[in-house]
């Protein structure tokens, strides 16, 4: 759904008015229109600053339908997701819609979001009432938890302790996230993790979706928004080395304008979306062609 920027201050007057637990009773919209009413009005309230200085700007709905609609395996009887810099919960509520259009299969959906922001925890709160009433209306079983801790640090420290091995590969069975674009110094404790677990990298959204891949079951689904720049150059080699090894390449979306993808937030970084399969073994032979 898209806003008129002359209305969006308005709306955001008269949300706030009403709280939030009137935006859940609203039923005259789509569950996806309605969550992204939500983070049109969180966008508005976040500085340009914030949005930099945390390197997370907010999916729009048209972009987190395009990629919820790039997973292959939604007729499991059992879903559980992870959405990792969940925000306010485009991607999860874009991922349940389209779960929900496969309901004949699908018995119990369980959700994690990571999210460390308490001014956007307010709205992932929220959205995720919206969705659970989704699919109470399908008789889905849906659970969801949102870790208000640091992605990273609890995967390394799930890697550290022995929760991630051989006997128990992964937790989740699909995977969807716009993570942070940031930049992150040599000597930062992120680098440190990071490297912990054999990653050298100079970006933090690599180390994201590095985490992620971790955390997914063999045949795990992966579908993420980043910016073009693993594809290539020295900086991300390791990154891309790692990453091969556990998942295989499906599909890369380009946009047609750099412009579009986050116009709300004027961000010009070329982005592209990726989808992925956890796998248990990788072949040496490397189909995808980056290096």
């Amino acid at each position: 759904m898209s806003i008129p920027s002359k209305n969006r201050v308005l709306i955001a007057n008269d949300i706030s008015s009403l709280g939030f637990s009137t935006l859940a009773e609203i039923s005259s919209q789509s569950l996806l229109a309605e969550v992204d009413l939500l983070r049109s009005v969180a966008s508005l309230k976040l500085t340009q600053d914030k949005k930099g200085s945390m390197g997370q700007f907010l999916t729009p709905a048209s972009v987190a339908e395009l990629m919820a609609g790039m997973f292959d395996r939604l007729d499991l009887p059992e879903i559980s997701l992870l959405d990792a810099g969940a925000g306010i919960g485009s991607l999860l509520a874009a991922f349940v819609t389209k779960v929900c259009q496969h309901q004949e299969h699908i018995s119990t959906l369980r959700v994690v979001d990571y999210e460390i922001d308490p001014f956007l925890i307010r709205y992932l709160h929220q959205t995720l009432k919206l969705c659970e009433k989704e699919c109470q209306r399908l008789n889905i079983s849906f659970n969801y938890e949102i870790r208000e801790t640091d992605f990273i640090e609890d995967t390394v420290k799930q890697l550290e302790i022995g929760l991630l091995n051989s006997t128990n590969p992964g937790e989740f069975t699909h995977a969807i996230l716009n993570p942070p674009y940031l930049k992150i110094n040599a000597h930062s404790q992120v680098c440190k993790l990071l490297r912990s677990i054999g990653l050298e990298t100079s970006n933090l959204y690599t180390g994201f979706m590095a985490a992620t891949a971790q955390l997914l079951k063999p045949k795990g689904e992966f579908v993420a928004i980043i910016p073009r720049s693993f594809c290539n150059g020295p900086y991300f080699r390791d990154f891309r080395k790692m990453f091969l090894q556990m998942m295989a390449l499906q599909q890369i979306h380009l946009f047609e304008s750099r412009e579009e993808t986050f116009s709300d937030d004027d961000v010009l970084q070329e982005t592209v979306i990726v989808r992925a399969t956890k796998q248990q073994q990788k072949s040496n032979n490397n189909s995808s062609g980056i290096a």
